[in-house]
C-alpha cells in the first residue's frame, strides 16, 4: 500500500484535466440555480406541477424514482464513463520510470484500476452534493419531503453512492482489465470493443442460431450500471449464473495476463 501511495498521488497531479471535470460540472450547476432562485419575476410567473408517489426516506434511499437515487444514478453513470475513458488511454500516458521494474508491469495495472474505479468515484462526491441539494429543493417545493435533516441525509447518500460504486468497480474490473488489454494495440479501444459487442450481440443469433453470446454480452455490459441504479450484486451475480460467471472471471484473467506479458515484453525491447 505504501508503494501505492506515491503512485496514486502522482497520477492524481497527471489526471486533474480528469478529475476537474465534475468538480466543474457542480461549479456551473450550482451557478445556474443560484441564478434562477435570484430571479424572483422570473419565479412568479412559473407555474410547477409535479406527482410523486411513493414514500421519501431514509429507508428506501437508492430504490424507485426518489431525488437520491437519481442524482446517485447520474453520478455514478459519469463516473463509469470517465473511469472507461481513463483507462483506454491509461497504459499510454506510463512514464519510463513506471515501466523499468519488470515487476512494476502488475503493480501499474493494479494502481491504475484503483485509480479508476476508486479516486475517480470519489472526484464526483461534489457534483453528487450540489445535485442531491437541487433535488432536495424541489421536492421541498413540491412539498413531498420528510422533514429529515438535509446533512444527515446528504452524508447517508455518500456513503451509498460509494457503496454502489465499489460494487460497480468490482462487477467491472474484468471488462476494465479487457481495455487495459486491447488498449495496448490501439488507440481507440472503447470504440473497437463496442463495435465488437454490438457485433456479436446482433449477428450471432442469425450466424450460429443461438442467443447464448448475444446474452453474455448483454450482460456484461448491463452488469455494472444496473448495481449504480440500484440493483443488488446478488442479483446481479444470480443473471450471471454460473457459466456466464465463469465465463466473465476467465475473460477479466486472460486480459490481464495478456497485457502484463505485453507490457513487459514492450519493457524488455526497450532495453
Amino acid at each position: 500500500m505504501k508503494l501505492m501511495l506515491p503512485l496514486l498521488y502522482r497520477e492524481c497531479t497527471k489526471q486533474k484535466w480528469l478529475l476537474s471535470g465534475p468538480l466543474f460540472l457542480a461549479v456551473v450547476l450550482g451557478i445556474f440555480f443560484f441564478l434562477a432562485s435570484t430571479q424572483g419575476q422570473l419565479a412568479k410567473n412559473v407555474t410547477l406541477t409535479m406527482n410523486y408517489s411513493g414514500d421519501f426516506d431514509l429507508t428506501n434511499l437508492g430504490h424507485g424514482a426518489s431525488p437520491e437515487s437519481v442524482a446517485i444514478s447520474v453520478a455514478g453513470m459519469l463516473s463509469l464513463t470517465l473511469s472507461f475513458l481513463y483507462l483506454a488511454k491509461a497504459l499510454l500516458t506510463a512514464t519510463r520510470l513506471e515501466q523499468e521494474d519488470p515487476k512494476m508491469a502488475v503493480r501499474l495495472h493494479l494502481f491504475k484500476l484503483l485509480f479508476a474505479f476508486i479516486i475517480i468515484p470519489l472526484s464526483c462526491l461534489p457534483l453528487l452534493g450540489v445535485m442531491h441539494y437541487l433535488f432536495w429543493q424541489l421536492a421541498a417545493f413540491v412539498g413531498n419531503i420528510e422533514p429529515v435533516s438535509l446533512f444527515q441525509q446528504t452524508v447517508f447518500m455518500f456513503g451509498h453512492y460509494m457503496e454502489r460504486m465499489f460494487l460497480a468497480g468490482l462487477l467491472a474490473l474484468p471488462i476494465g482489465l479487457l481495455v487495459l488489454c486491447v488498449s495496448q494495440r490501439t488507440s481507440a479501444p472503447l470504440i473497437l470493443l463496442l463495435v465488437f459487442a454490438y457485433a456479436i450481440k446482433w449477428l450471432s443469433p442469425m450466424l450460429l442460431g443461438t442467443e447464448w453470446f448475444s446474452r453474455y454480452v448483454s450482460l456484461v455490459m448491463s452488469a455494472p450500471s444496473d448495481v449504480i441504479s440500484g440493483s443488488s450484486v446478488t442479483h446481479a451475480l444470480a443473471e450471471f449464473g454460473a457459466v456466464y460467471g465463469s465465463l466473465y472471471v476467465l475473460m477479466g484473467a486472460i486480459a490481464a495476463w495478456l497485457s502484463v506479458r505485453r507490457l513487459q515484453f514492450k519493457e524488455q525491447c526497450a532495453v
